[in-house]
């Protein structure tokens, strides 16, 4: 990394399809950050829309030049800003999509490659999958985003670590399961393997944003 700085992530509980109120949200925890000296501020998964959006998606889904999406460009003169959303693109493919905002414009988005059909999980239903990992420059350094389930495949993370990425980002919506002892969810120790895994695997510092709360009956 260039320098020390202080990075901020903001995990809270979105409302489902409300883009404004989540979008609010976020400019405000960022404008926090910032007051604090935070340089990049990180969110999670499908942040801007709450994650379990079914058909929402195809009503809430933008694209990254959306006006709707300009007081981030804004905010990104002052500090780095990954937001987790749905994007749509000009021939109508959806993607559960992570950008990244700098200097007033994305320098970079990353779309969901391994999409989990299974259990609770249904994307596939309504994502096209991403096709590529890599890592990208920026004011802080040379950096990596994965959106939730692509960490559960280390190949991903190496990936990004043979490219060059100091530090890996990822956007998540893990749900909760099961506490077995200290109150902590298996889950949540699950996650903790394999984020020092990934950061002694590649030499890189890695960062998870998650969501928190209930939606519908996911924790």
């Amino acid at each position: 990394m260039k320098d020390a700085f202080i990075l901020a992530v903001t995990q809270f509980n979105p409302a489902i399809a409300d883009l404004k109120t989540n979008r609010d949200r976020i400019l405000a925890d960022a404008d926090e950050a910032r007051k604090q000296g935070a340089k990049i501020l990180v969110t999670g998964e499908l942040a801007l829309s709450g994650y379990m959006l079914r058909d929402a998606v195809f009503e809430v889904a933008l694209r990254p030049e959306d006006s709707f999406l300009d007081p981030f460009r804004s905010l990104s003169r002052e500090m780095t800003v990954i937001v987790g959303m749905a994007e749509v693109t000009s021939d109508h493919f959806y993607y559960n999509s992570a950008l990244v905002f700098e200097d007033g414009e994305v320098i970079h988005r990353h779309r969901k490659v391994y999409l989990p059909n299974y259990g609770m999980f249904e994307e596939k239903r309504f994502f096209a999958e991403g096709d590529r990992i890599h890592a990208f420059d920026s004011r802080l350094g040379r950096l990596g985003v994965l959106v939730c389930n692509d960490m559960w495949h280390p190949m991903t993370t190496q990936l990004l670590g043979w490219d060059g990425a100091e530090m890996i980002l990822a956007a998540t919506a893990s749900p909760t399961r099961g506490v077995s002892r200290d109150d902590v969810s298996d889950n949540t120790r699950v996650w903790r393997t394999f984020n020092r895994s990934a950061a002694k695997a590649v030499s890189a510092y890695v960062v998870q944003a998650n969501l928190v709360g209930f939606q519908e009956s996911i924790h």
